[in-house]
């Protein structure tokens, strides 16, 4: 897979099977749209080329928006997708100017100028172009009108339960980890970087390491505590993360700390690590005081290597 972060570098390329998308989280409704797109490219004998865009729209479209949303970044994406039979990836620099490019002009001045496309693969509810005017209809009514193959993909489901980028953030905030994997096709993660906390989970007897994600938008769990997977210059070790406000020291921002069940022989401090989030455990529960805390840690601990036999 050849990966282009500049449009103006498309010289090559007669013709393709085109998909387009944000791609968040690339679960397995995405995967559907890709498969599809290399099968018809296969058909044709003509490159497949997945257009996204980085960063994800709605970091551009909604600045005031301070919650986390990114479920996938650019860096996890693109190996996840180089694992498929994509020739190109084209990854389109999203802006203030660019999102005001209605969806005619996107199809005739970039898609069609620039790919010339023999078919175009979506989702079956895909938007795109200045106010999301651009929707499987007049998607429709173009490929007719420019004699271009339009595929449009089905929905995803699992057990009735349809697939979606929403619908994993949500599960994802109400603390349902465990049961993302069946929809992401994997657990749910991110990379974080490690910096000094205050110390007082040494002194319990539980040293923690304090993480802030690497993407300032990154999608987070729910408040509570986690068992945990953690990823560092090829280890892959398992541990237990709160994520929260730490009520019985009477704090009130939300931390995200973890206690990794290895004993390390450097210092950690500024690296970068990956965690990923396997099972939640509990909720974040106020403690009477540091001895009752300690012997809760103790207690979640010992469920947690219990569950570490089961992820081997």
């Amino acid at each position: 897979m050849e990966i282009i972060k500049n449009i103006e570098s498309v010289k090559n390329i007669k013709s393709c099977v085109i998909t387009l998308g944000s791609f968040d989280g690339l679960h397995l409704g995405h995967l559907k749209i890709l498969k599809k797109t290399i099968s018809i490219s296969k058909k044709y004998n003509i490159p497949s080329v997945l257009l996204t865009f980085n960063p994800h729209p709605k970091e551009i479209l909604e600045p005031d928006n301070k919650d986390g949303f990114l479920l996938t970044s650019l860096k996890d994406k693109c190996p996840l997708i180089s694992t498929m039979d994509i020739s190109y990836l084209f990854i389109i620099p999203f802006n203030k100017n660019f999102s005001k490019i209605t969806a005619k002009n996107f199809l005739n001045n970039i898609l069609k100028q620039k790919f010339n496309p023999k078919a175009i693969v979506i989702g079956y509810n895909h938007h795109f172009g200045f106010n999301r005017d651009g929707n499987p209809e007049f998607l429709k009514n173009y490929c007719e009108l420019n004699k271009i193959n339009l595929n449009i993909v089905g929905p995803e489901k699992i057990n009735h339960v349809l697939i979606s980028s929403t619908y994993i953030r949500n599960l994802i905030k109400d603390g349902k980890v465990k049961i993302v994997k069946n929809f992401l096709g994997r657990f749910y993660g991110f990379d974080v970087l490690i910096k000094k906390g205050s110390g007082r989970g040494a002194k319990l007897g539980f040293p923690t390491a304090n993480l802030v994600p690497i993407e300032k938008k990154q999608q987070m769990p729910g408040t509570g505590v986690y068992f945990v997977k953690v990823r560092f210059i090829g280890l892959k070790l398992y541990g237990m993360c709160n994520f929260g406000i730490r009520p019985t020291f009477k704090e009130e921002d939300i931390i995200m700390e973890a206690h990794i069940f290895h004993k390390f022989d450097i210092d950690l401090y500024g690296k970068k690590i990956r965690i990923e989030f396997l099972e939640k455990i509990r909720e974040e529960i106020k403690f009477n005081s540091p001895n009752e805390l300690q012997n809760q840690l103790m207690n979640d601990k010992e469920i947690c290597l219990t569950l570490k036999k089961n992820y081997k």
